[in-house]
């Protein structure tokens, strides 16, 4: 089985390279980049094929609007969106699916 491909993107320094120690040590995922700027998020998914994009939650805990102009484009891919303090997830893709996470 191939590791899934996730893109860290638009997340605070820290919270990325925590992300990243984490997940490298798990071989079924694959870190295939990192994106600071958002605008530049799709270019990198083309580019990346990725599977998964991490970004932050906004500040009032909703996903970023550009998680929905982002699905239009890349139907495919799955977006996690997270509190800086990784207390709250929030999963979307394409099918009509939405869950919060809390922890």
């Amino acid at each position: 089985m191939e590791p899934r491909r996730i893109l860290l993107a638009d997340l605070p320094r820290f919270l990325r390279e925590m992300l990243r120690r984490t997940l490298e040590r798990d071989p079924s995922t694959k870190i295939v980049g990192e994106i600071i700027d958002p605008d530049q998020l799709s270019q990198a998914i083309d580019h990346t094929h990725a599977e998964w994009v991490i970004v932050s939650l906004m500040s009032n805990g909703q996903l970023p609007e550009t998680v929905e102009v982002l699905l239009e484009r890349h139907p495919a891919v799955r977006f996690l969106a997270m509190t800086t303090d990784g207390s709250h997830v929030t999963a979307k893709w394409f099918e009509p699916h939405v869950r919060t996470l809390d922890g």
